[in-house]
């Protein structure tokens, strides 16, 4: 990789730009078309005995740039996952403990109908045991 670095640093006449923002594909595609626009331009220069050179070593540094856009991206992409699985961590939390909240309220308000039930069974004996006498009353 040494030797290709000097090669590329000795004979590249190309420098490559391209935005960040943009899709990788994009990325990509501007590159190849940077690279076309600089091949044309050796194409039209007199013939020198490093034209040749000249051109792999352009190709080179493409693949290069290419290389470093893809590791960029996929260093990019780690952190967005990493962001994405701590906000769904939080998320998780945060329902688990809702969850907990209202399982709790839930088992209180299970516990007052229980004592609501039991209170009405109660009620509904002492109405029976007023109404009997209710009933005798106006039967005599």
């Amino acid at each position: 990789m040494e030797f290709v670095e000097k090669f590329v640093k000795k004979y590249t006449s190309a420098v490559y730009h391209v935005s960040v923002d943009k899709s990788l594909e994009v990325q990509y595609n501007d590159l190849i078309a940077q690279r076309k626009i600089f091949n044309n331009k050796l194409n039209s220069k007199v013939l020198s005995k490093n034209l040749k050179k000249e051109k792999l070593s352009n190709e080179i540094s493409l693949l290069l740039k290419m290389k470093e856009l893809t590791e960029l991206k996929e260093a990019n992409w780690w952190k967005k996952r990493l962001q994405v699985k701590e906000d769904i961590d939080k998320i998780n939390d945060s329902v688990i403990g809702i969850s907990d909240n209202t399982t709790s309220k839930i088992h209180g308000l299970q516990s007052d109908v229980n004592e609501l039930a039991v209170r009405n069974r109660q009620l509904e004996e002492q109405l029976k045991e007023c109404i009997l006498p209710m009933q005798l009353r106006f039967i005599i």
